[in-house]
């Protein structure tokens, strides 16, 4: 699984034996997922913080301090909220953190009812916002972005978010880094310009800001999108090209992580993703097990026998009898 697609949510239970966050922080830390929700309410936990002062955050992690407590009918109010979330932004940075419940709220007394509990998420996200205007909002101007110089056929690509799918060894270039878990950037092309056909493991979305563009996909489809719609191509070879008079834009979004599977050429796709019958077997990788694909040649009155243990299906070409 993706770990930036994973929440890990650590609770001490109610009621529960409540061990100190520095003496489990290793073990927290050590877990697959990218953001951890902890409790930061709650009153045996809310002095923690002054655990990250001594403890540093990796850099594929995103801490989620719990800013509302599930057990209390009492609405927090916002500044409190965001008192709370920058006392966090502080010691690690706004980009590392995430707003959260402490836990559940089922876990609370009677008189937290869903008026209250709706009351209590509107106060975190009006707390939350409210660090959107402070002096450590991240801010990505296109103009003071660099451009990236790519084997695909762009006059000039931005990246805005993430790594960039040509160049993943790059790493991030904007303010806003990969903890958001999408790879975001505009390509610019000129008429009739575009990208080489690549694949990727998830779906990418598409924008055509400027100017229409052509996409063809999977089998053999194929679909011009003008500019302000939005196409969602599913995981597999994709090109695309300005199909309009002049400059244009496409903004595209990649959840997820970037993959490998640029076909730089004509030359490269018939290597990467065309197997001819006299190349010998091709053998395909597929995470939970292997394929691998054969040409049999038999000339009239000859005869083979299939390993039946490895054989999972035969297709048969021209005049042939079988038995």
């Amino acid at each position: 699984l993706d770990a930036s697609r994973i929440r890990m949510h650590v609770c001490w239970g109610h009621p529960g034996e409540h061990v100190p966050l520095a003496d489990i922080l290793d073990i927290i830390l050590s877990a697959v997922p990218k953001y951890i929700a902890l409790e930061a309410s709650n009153p045996q936990h809310a002095h923690e913080h002054e655990v990250w002062k001594k403890r540093k955050l990796p850099a594929d992690k995103v801490l989620m301090p719990g800013v509302l407590d599930p057990t209390s009918a009492h609405v927090e109010h916002w500044r409190l909220v965001a008192q709370r979330l920058e006392t966090y932004s502080d010691l690690l940075g706004m980009d590392r953190i995430m707003a959260c419940s402490d836990s559940g709220f089922s876990v609370g007394a009677p008189s937290l009812t869903p008026d209250v509990v709706y009351a209590k998420l509107e106060s975190m996200v009006k707390g939350a916002a409210t660090l959107a205007d402070s002096p450590n909002k991240k801010v990505v101007k296109l103009q003071q972005m660099p451009q990236i110089l790519t084997a695909q056929e762009y006059d000039r690509t931005t990246l805005l978010m993430g790594r960039i799918v040509t160049n993943p060894q790059d790493g991030p270039l904007s303010p806003l880094l990969e903890c958001y878990g999408y790879n975001l950037a505009y390509n610019a092309l000129s008429p009739l310009k575009g990208n080489v056909l690549h694949r990727h493991s998830n779906v990418e979305i598409f924008v055509p800001l400027d100017s229409p563009f052509e996409f063809a996909y999977g089998s053999g489809r194929q679909v011009t999108v003008d500019a302000g719609d939005l196409i969602a191509v599913p995981s597999g070879v994709t090109h695309y090209k300005n199909v309009g008079g002049s400059v244009g834009r496409v903004l595209t979004i990649l959840p997820g992580r970037p993959t490998d599977g640029i076909v730089a050429s004509s030359d490269d796709l018939v290597t990467k993703h065309v197997t001819k019958h006299d190349s010998g077997p091709l053998h395909l990788d597929l995470g939970q097990g292997w394929l691998e694909i054969d040409w049999l040649h038999l000339k009239r009155g000859e005869q083979t026998q299939l390993d039946k243990a490895e054989t999972v299906a035969v297709v048969i070409s021209g005049a042939v009898s079988c038995g």
